[in-house]
């Protein structure tokens, strides 16, 4: 294989990991909670594979106090990718609830790859960014849809705004993930849509029972590049899916199982271990 060749596969690996993290990097799904709730600490291990291949881990760890939540999102690649790309995205999310409601606060998101790095800090209040900060801010680009100051209000970012309620779970009924979700991740706006599609059974260390199977749509709104191909592609998957299961002793669930088709394969992170203790890290996990 020409080498041009292998560092176009490379960089086009380096977006979907980058866009699977903001798009469904699926945290908790929170249902409406007293203020005097005991906090609800959150530890989850996934493993990251590409066409079945094992290339990281990720881990979910946080707490949920009634209403408020704070959540990190850590991630180590291995192997090639690790080598190659040395690609790292860690992100951490604050804010709270209501009703149904998410309410972000901070978003904080670190990405390092072959020797460079971007970080993102959102601040917003009411669901309206008031400070961003992207470092280095991405280039100018023609084709760039820009994102206006309308695209900045009634937001959630990728990590905190992904909260769900869980009242028909808490009722016995299966979960039903029928939604669509306005978010910023302090470059791009769009909308990730979700809609049932059937359910099964899952088991991994500490939970042994069903899930609920949904589709996924990504559907760009502002700060994309509409004639860029990771785009175009994004915006015509049909086959992205989520599995979504309860946490146990609590009124949200967790994402046990993400899939997504990119242009260089399928991405897919399985979850290997859920619970209210903490896990090893993905820094641990991958060496670091």
């Amino acid at each position: 294989m020409p080498f041009w060749v292998f560092q176009y596969q490379l960089a086009q690996m380096r977006r979907h990991f980058i866009r699977l993290f903001c798009l469904l990097a699926m945290p908790v799904l929170l249902m409406e909670q007293a203020f005097a709730a005991p906090p609800v600490p959150l530890h989850v291990v996934y493993e990251i594979s590409l066409t079945g291949i094992p290339i990281g881990v990720a881990s979910l760890d946080g707490t949920v106090n009634g209403r408020r939540y704070d959540l990190v999102l850590t991630s180590r690649f291995t192997g090639l990718v690790g080598l190659v790309m040395g690609l790292k995205i860690d992100a951490k999310s604050q804010g709270t609830t209501s009703d149904t409601l998410v309410i972000p606060a901070r978003y904080d998101l670190t990405v390092a790859s072959s020797g460079k790095k971007r970080t993102v800090l959102m601040k917003a209040t009411s669901g309206t960014v008031t400070t961003l900060e992207v470092d280095p801010p991405l280039p100018e680009r023609p084709d760039r849809v820009p994102v206006l100051p309308e695209h900045k209000k009634g937001i959630v970012d990728p990590l905190g705004g992904l909260l769900f309620p869980l009242s028909d779970a808490a009722a016995g009924k299966p979960l039903n993930c029928e939604r669509s979700i306005p978010v910023f991740d302090g470059a791009a706006r769009f909308d990730i849509n979700l809609t049932p599609d059937h359910e099964e059974t899952l088991k991994i260390i500490g939970y042994d029972g069903p899930v609920a199977v949904c589709s996924v749509r990504y559907v760009p709104v502002a700060g994309h590049r509409p004639k860029r191909g990771t785009t175009a592609f994004m915006e015509t998957n049909r086959d992205i899916e989520v599995k979504l299961a309860p946490y146990s002793g609590s009124q949200f669930a967790v994402p046990l199982e993400i899939a997504v088709p990119t242009l260089v394969g399928k991405i897919r992170l399985s979850a290997v271990r859920i619970g209210s203790e903490p896990v090893q890290s993905a820094q641990s996990a991958a060496g670091d």
